[in-house]
């Protein structure tokens, strides 16, 4: 299962990959430490989510550990979301 982080710096893009959402966010929070701008994450199913919404990935990070569940059997954060929180959090596409 794979999470990818994208970020700009001052040479150009920067894509890493990284197995779970707690090392995507470490690594992404290093990245913006580091200067690095437009810095997002990309789930496995596909939905992006830029820095002001890495507390809510790791929010559901804990609870899928917590019960047990991950995306490869079939949990996705949009069963996380509330509907209020999915129309707070949906991205366009």
């Amino acid at each position: 299962m794979a999470f990818f982080i994208t970020a700009l710096d001052t040479s150009g893009s920067i894509t890493l990959r990284r197995e779970s959402v707690f090392a995507a966010i470490k690594k992404a929070d290093e990245l913006i430490s580091a200067g690095c701008w437009n810095v997002e994450i990309a789930m496995p199913d596909g939905a992006i989510y830029a820095a002001g919404e890495f507390e809510l990935l790791n929010e559901w990070g804990r609870r899928s550990a917590r019960a047990g569940r991950n995306f490869e059997r079939g949990c996705c954060i949009d069963q996380f979301l509330t509907c209020r929180d999915r129309r707070r959090y949906s991205t366009p596409v």
